[in-house]
């Protein structure tokens, strides 16, 4: 889903933690029957959700440098090891978001966005993994 091209892992007062500076790619699904944001960087937070899934102390995030996201007002987006469970409880699921190319809608739903508004720069997207 992301090319990583560049990360380092550190290990300090027993927090591990590690950043990637990357452009995320999104495979469009051909029969999308929702809206397509455009949203790189929250499909690649949504999609981590499912491998941190029940890991305590877990957090990603993937945000944009520019502040927004495609055409969307968001940033990025914010899972921990517990989002998928919060998904499950309100009946929404990961994988049908994934498949309808919809993250945006489903982080809006469960408070996950990350909305900065436009930084006037466009570095790269970042993520960063943490896990205490």
């Amino acid at each position: 889903m992301a090319r990583r091209d560049d990360g380092f892992l550190s290990t300090r007062r027993k927090v591990a933690w590690m950043f990637f500076g990357l452009w995320a790619v999104v495979l469009v699904m051909a029969a999308v029957r929702y809206a397509v944001h455009g949203d790189m960087v929250v499909t690649l937070a949504v999609a981590a959700a499912a491998g941190i899934d029940g890991l305590p102390n877990t957090l990603i995030f993937s945000v944009g440098s520019d502040g927004t996201d495609g055409p969307t007002d968001a940033a990025g987006g914010l899972v921990t090891g517990e989002f998928a469970a919060r998904c499950r409880e309100k009946g929404l699921s990961i994988e049908k978001t994934l498949a309808d190319n919809d993250a945006y809608n489903l982080l809006r739903q469960t408070d996950g966005l990350i909305v900065t508004g436009p930084t006037g720069t466009n570095v790269c997207d970042l993520t960063m993994l943490l896990v205490k």
